[in-house]
């Protein structure tokens, strides 16, 4: 049986959640994702153990493609999955993000909650009312813990968020305060977060304490020259390659960037 993707995106505040289809384009199957083959061992036996995963790493390190790759492979186990993925520009908007996690999936379990609760999640999710977190702190937090409880009753549930640094600082803190209670409920998270250090220990607090945080590191140069090659970048002499490398890093959105600019222009 396939399991229920809940794919949601507020337009405007108080806008209409929309379903799509789980369908990730084809270059996000872990068997095409280069260079990687430790951190996605490292992933599969946490994520199999019934753990979380982090993932994090600076901007264009390929923490975005990694993640739909788990996300595509272990939603086939999960009965339902919870996805959103945040941008800086919405950063701002309170519940956001709970809206996009929940919205859909929302009256599927407001009849599971007691009356108090289920009125501060709507009220949060719908952005109809003044709900706070001052104002409905305790209702909207137990609403939220009894939501993913209501959900994972039906089987094993999987939440994926992606660019956790820009979700909204109170659907992260719904989140963290439910995530530390769920016990042993089937609830797993996978998230990616952007890091240039490794200062990701306050983006824990937002997933469940048996997470564990794996870096995503740069490409040696064979894997950068593997990453090219996939991408129909097989005409660039080795000097050139070589020089990819040396210019991003080893970071993969910059070398492919290089790899185009060239592409396009072989003028040195």
């Amino acid at each position: 049986m396939l399991p229920r993707i809940w794919y949601g995106h507020d337009t405007r505040r108080g806008g209409v959640t929309v379903r799509r289809d789980f369908q990730e384009p084809a270059r996000c199957r872990p068997d095409l994702v280069i260079g990687r083959e430790d951190l996605f061992t490292a992933a599969r036996e946490q994520l199999g153990r019934s753990g979380s995963v982090l993932l994090h790493g600076p901007a264009g390190i390929g923490k975005s493609t990694v993640l739909q790759a788990l996300a595509t492979e272990y939603s086939q186990v999960a009965h339902t999955v919870l996805r959103c993925s945040a941008t800086e520009s919405e950063s701002h908007l309170p519940f956001l993000a709970l809206a996009d996690l929940l919205g859909l999936a929302l009256d599927q379990v407001s009849d599971k909650l007691p009356a108090a609760q289920r009125t501060a999640l709507e009220s949060a999710i719908t952005g109809r009312g003044e709900s706070t977190l001052q104002r409905d702190g305790l209702a909207l937090r137990l609403a939220v813990l009894s939501a993913l409880r209501a959900l994972a009753a039906d089987g094993p549930l999987l939440i994926v968020a992606d660019d956790l640094q820009w979700l909204d600082s109170a659907s992260v803190e719904l989140l963290g305060f439910a995530a530390r209670r769920l016990g042993d409920a089937p609830v797993q998270m996978l998230c990616a977060v952007r890091t240039e250090g490794q200062e990701y220990d306050r983006h824990l607090r937002a997933s469940p304490p048996d997470t564990v945080a794996l870096r995503l590191n740069p490409l040696s140069r064979a894997q950068v020259s593997a990453l090219l090659d996939d991408r129909g970048y097989t005409d660039l002499p080795r000097s050139t390659v070589r020089e990819i490398h040396r210019t991003s890093g080893g970071n993969p959105l910059f070398a492919l960037e290089l790899g185009r600019a060239l592409g396009e222009n072989p003028t040195p």
